[in-house]
């Protein structure tokens, strides 16, 4: 006699799980054969300052600059810190994901 296993209850079709590298990980299994229905979903964690000298990873560091921030901008960039507009955090806020592949602030400079 089987049981039926109510999957309302018991099981969530949403999966978590840690990776080393997200990138190749999700191209290895669509290679084979595995289908997304939605983005990836990354947990947010962080701080804010307003001073690149607290700065402890530049390459984990993001700047929000507009046009009266060039020069402290100019320098995040050259620190190795990814540099973006203002337009840029509302439209990853109103999308509700961080593009980081985006057009950067300095690359137009």
């Amino acid at each position: 006699m089987y049981r039926k296993i109510s999957t309302e209850k018991d099981f969530s079709s949403i999966l978590s799980f840690t990776v080393t590298d997200i990138q190749s990980t999700v191209t290895r299994l669509v290679a084979l054969g595995a289908e997304m229905d939605g983005p990836i979903k990354y947990q947010i964690q962080g701080k804010a300052t307003r001073d690149l000298r607290s700065m402890v990873e530049p390459t984990k560091t993001i700047f929000i600059a507009c046009e009266e921030d060039m020069e402290e901008a100019l320098l995040a960039a050259k620190m190795g810190v990814r540099t973006f507009t203002s337009d840029w955090l509302m439209n990853c806020v109103m999308a509700q994901e961080i593009d980081l592949d985006a057009h950067q602030f300095t690359e137009s400079l």
